[in-house]
């Protein structure tokens, strides 16, 4: 099973669950239920503060590491009382130049707008480790759709930089 299908099924497991906890809900309304239901509202413009935008690291950050890992999700953080909806990215590898340098974070947005109009593009990271990306990834995933967001994954896979050498 590829990771994007599995984090597939993972939200719709999640979204199930969901859904069968607002039925509960319903069905026996307490003052408890009515704290979760007021906390569920005011989640989706919190989403966007806990899952700032990143950075990519600089050369004059002299890191060891010949990469890092991202992911990104887009929204359109105007709209997120009318039928939320966030797309996020998986977690990808950004490489090291030969020269040193990284690639600009901006040439990285232009391509995942590219995935999606339907909002924003915000990069999240940089980690160091694909583990602790993907947790993280899977954390947003996890909260936006308890902030009862919509949510769709997208593919994206930086192609590594090609150096062109100079001279002969």
């Amino acid at each position: 099973m590829k990771l994007k299908d599995a984090l597939i099924l993972v939200a719709i497991i999640v979204q199930l669950v969901i859904a069968g906890s607002a039925t509960s809900q319903s069905a026996g309304k307490t003052n408890s239920n009515k704290t979760v239901s007021s906390q569920k509202q005011q989640l989706p413009g919190d989403i966007f503060l806990k899952y700032p935008e990143g950075k990519i690291p600089a050369e004059t950050d002299h890191l060891s590491q010949s990469h890092v890992y991202c992911y990104a999700y887009i929204s359109n953080k105007t709209k997120v009382e009318e039928n939320p909806l966030i797309f996020i990215s998986n977690v990808f590898k950004i490489e090291k130049h030969n020269d040193g340098s990284w690639p600009l974070k901006s040439e990285l947005i232009a391509e995942l707008q590219k995935r999606s109009s339907a909002g924003t593009v915000t990069l999240v990271g940089y980690y160091f480790g694909y583990d602790n990306a993907a947790a993280a990834s899977n954390n947003l995933m996890n909260d936006a759709l308890s902030a009862g967001f919509t949510v769709k994954m997208i593919e994206y896979n930086p192609q590594p930089s090609q150096d062109k050498e100079v001279g002969n």
